[in-house]
């Protein structure tokens, strides 16, 4: 193996537990691999750094070296690699995005169940909830009948709610899923917040964004899968569900659903402008097909991201 071998991703991180921000190099691509990174920091921000590549499928004795020299990062560019410095995850964080009645958790059930059976370790959650605190956060802000014992919801209540709920999930779920090596696939996250409480109850993208870097350290997925099916289609789909879950389970998340068009309106246009923003993150898919075919799109976006496991 050489240096001409090897392809650099870089990203950078805010540490939750001591406030410092790292870099390291997202070496998933080096199979079997042992990665370790020489660090020089100022003020809390690393200024250069160098990366050793040890592979150990081989013997120690005869196990190649490569030593590449690295230029300080920049941390506004958008193709550095976010990852805490205590350890070297080779998971991956997948978010499903959407509006209620797009499929989305449909979809992110089906690819947990296709990435486990080629072997992938997978952790999967839902925002709001996924922990004690984030249950009863979620009970909070969507059954609609909350707001009869609370009285109404404040949208800056509301948006600073949805950010403890994942400021606990990233704390409880998905930094250590992603240490372990898991393919997390979560369903809803901080473009959630952009969509919904952003442009829904028009608080703003930049609020929005400014919350997620204070309390979630700016961790970003490294895929981002949006099912945008026609406004009409997916709003029709999720009050007829909500409907069916209060009739069978007693059950009442539409809190949201009880919202004029005119609000869902604002929110789709607020996932479009998400997706042509980052590219590279969010894939839209915006068929209205059914579900073999949905998915079958979404396993070929995902296997070029994600490869099969290596026994």
């Amino acid at each position: 193996m050489t240096s001409s071998d090897i392809q650099i991703r870089m990203r950078v991180i805010s540490s939750p537990t001591n406030n410092m921000r790292y870099v390291l190099i997202d070496a998933q691509f080096v199979l079997g691999s042992d990665v370790q990174l020489r660090r020089h920091e100022a003020a809390g921000h690393p200024q250069s750094g160098s990366l050793k590549f040890k592979d150990t499928s081989l013997k120690a004795a005869s196990a190649p070296q490569i030593k590449l020299n690295l230029p300080a990062p920049s941390f506004s560019n958008p193709n550095h690699t976010i990852y805490p410095v205590h350890s070297m995850p080779r998971g991956y964080f997948i978010t499903f995005e959407g509006l209620d009645g797009s499929g989305k958790t449909t979809q992110l059930r089906r690819l947990a169940a296709s990435l486990e059976s080629e072997g992938h370790k997978v952790v999967t959650l839902r925002q709001p909830g996924g922990t004690v605190l984030g249950d009863r956060i979620r009970s909070i802000l969507l059954d609609s009948r909350s707001e009869a014992t609370l009285g109404p919801i404040a949208p800056l209540a509301e948006m600073a709610l949805m950010f403890a709920d994942r400021a606990q999930s990233i704390h409880e779920i998905i930094l250590p899923a992603l240490a372990s090596g898991a393919i997390v696939l979560c369903d809803r996250y901080t473009d959630s917040s952009e969509a919904y409480q952003g442009a829904g109850r028009q608080l703003g993208s930049e609020r929005i964004l400014a919350m997620h870097r204070a309390v979630c350290d700016d961790l970003q997925p490294d895929l981002t899968l949006l099912l945008l099916p026609p406004l009409d289609s997916s709003l029709h789909r999720a009050r007829r569900r909500n409907q069916r879950s209060m009739q069978q389970k007693g059950t009442d998340e539409g809190r949201f659903e009880r919202e004029g068009d005119e609000f869902y309106r604002r929110i789709y246009h607020a996932y479009e402008a998400i997706a042509a923003r980052d590219p590279q993150r969010v894939v839209a898919v915006r068929d209205d097909a059914g579900i073999e075919q949905i998915f079958a799109r979404i396993r070929e976006i995902v296997s070029t991201r994600i490869p099969a496991p290596v026994a």
